[in-house]
């Protein structure tokens, strides 16, 4: 039987899962996209080929991807200043790289990131044993990190140049360095960098890749950002993946084809995406959580599907995962839809939600058995606040 396939821009799937690692805690919003758009910008001007350029920009997107997990708790300034901690998120960056369908250069160049020229960085490797990949996103991480955009005046500017020169031939690539220099050279530049310009400038500048991409290859992409959502509580750990498990279960008892019931499960998946904007001492606290705090929680599916609408090609995606809260009753959230609104397959991830949940150990209380969490689900059906047929599928795969 042939792979299943989706037609997708690889470019706008990475970019919008930047944006979710961006929201994350104690993080700079939009700093992905900067880092990219300066590291494409050092690629051009070194006259890199097309191959060494798209791997330079997926590198750049997700270069900070090991910042998860326990190192979630640490702001990029923590990180900067701590050799240990630099290569571990580097370490954990590689790590997961690994497990997605790109080249040994896109993990070089995350793996190295913190390595300096003169071999002063965490691995010890100096000069071109590092991966130019790395060389050029150690500067432009390094730049963008130093970069205040409420205060470009011309003073500032000469002062962030100057320290990303005296680091040529040291911390940073000399070769690099000098091709920064003459970018920054231009108030263009400059004025892309600006908050409300990034993101419509990187996407006239990245690579034009819409592809056809094998599911499974999919697949791998959401799994491991599930595991970078579930790693930021001890409470959800494997939560994402008991989701996309039950979820596919149901699709297929269901009677949908594979393709559709394999898209679901990346819905499931992705479902919690939005939670990585949520700080962890909401997620993490034991007691009742304030009106405020609350509202912090409701807004992570809002998030989900705004990161995920996005992606041309992921619409429906988009659509089943950021609907997990709402209720037929519109009692839901975010967008209190009704009935008339919700499509099976969006309660197919609410119902899966509700019963992983339930089953799970929670900071406010302990885990329930499968018998307690399908009366509650039950009854859920029996008020019309969930489709009971849904619930009835989750009835006979659990």
């Amino acid at each position: 039987m042939a792979a299943e396939r989706i037609d997708i821009s690889l470019n706008q799937l990475l970019s919008s899962l930047s944006i979710a690692l961006d929201l994350a805690q104690n993080r700079s919003h939009e700093h992905a996209r900067r880092t990219a758009y300066i590291a494409l910008r050092l690629a051009d001007k070194m006259g890199l080929d097309d191959s060494i350029r798209s791997d330079i920009y997926f590198a750049s997107l997700l270069h900070d991807i090991g910042m998860s997990g326990a190192l979630s708790r640490y702001c990029i300034n923590d990180f900067q200043e701590n050799h240990v901690l630099k290569k571990l998120h580097a370490d954990n960056g590689y790590e997961l790289i690994r497990k997605l369908p790109f080249s040994k250069f896109v993990a070089d160049s995350i793996l190295f990131h913190h390595d300096h020229w003169d071999g002063s960085g965490v691995n010890g490797l100096m000069g071109d044993d590092i991966s130019l990949g790395a060389h050029i996103i150690h500067v432009a991480d390094s730049f963008d990190i130093l970069f205040d955009r409420r205060n470009s005046s011309f003073e500032s500017r000469h002062v962030l140049l100057d320290r990303i020169k005296a680091g040529a031939g040291g911390q940073f690539h000399p070769e690099v360095v000098e091709n920064m220099k003459s970018i920054a050279e231009t108030e263009k530049f400059w004025m892309d960098l600006q908050y409300h310009n990034i993101h419509m400038i990187l996407n006239r500048m990245e690579p034009i890749q819409t592809v056809s991409m094998d599911v499974s290859d999919l697949e791998k992409i959401a799994e491991v950002f599930a595991l970078l959502i579930d790693n930021k509580s001890e409470f959800t750990y494997m939560h994402s993946q008991g989701i996309s498990d039950f979820s596919k279960k149901m699709a297929k008892n269901m009677g949908y084809d594979e393709l559709k019931w394999r898209k679901i499960g990346i819905a499931g998946y992705l479902h919690d995406l939005g939670k990585l904007a949520v700080p962890n001492e909401i997620l993490d606290k034991p007691g009742s959580l304030s009106i405020q705090e609350f509202f912090k929680i409701k807004s992570h599916p809002y998030y989900t599907k705004l990161i995920l609408s996005q992606v041309d090609g992921f619409e429906d995606i988009a659509r089943w995962a950021g609907n997990h809260h709402e209720k037929l009753d519109g009692s839901g959230y975010p967008e209190c839809m009704t009935v008339h609104e919700i499509t099976e397959e969006d309660q197919i991830i609410a119902v899966a939600d509700i019963y992983q949940a339930l089953t799970e150990h929670r900071p406010y209380r302990k885990a329930l058995g499968k018998q307690e969490a399908l009366q509650i689900l039950n009854k859920l059906a029996q008020d019309k606040k969930i489709m009971k047929n849904v619930f009835d599928c989750l009835e006979a795969v659990v």
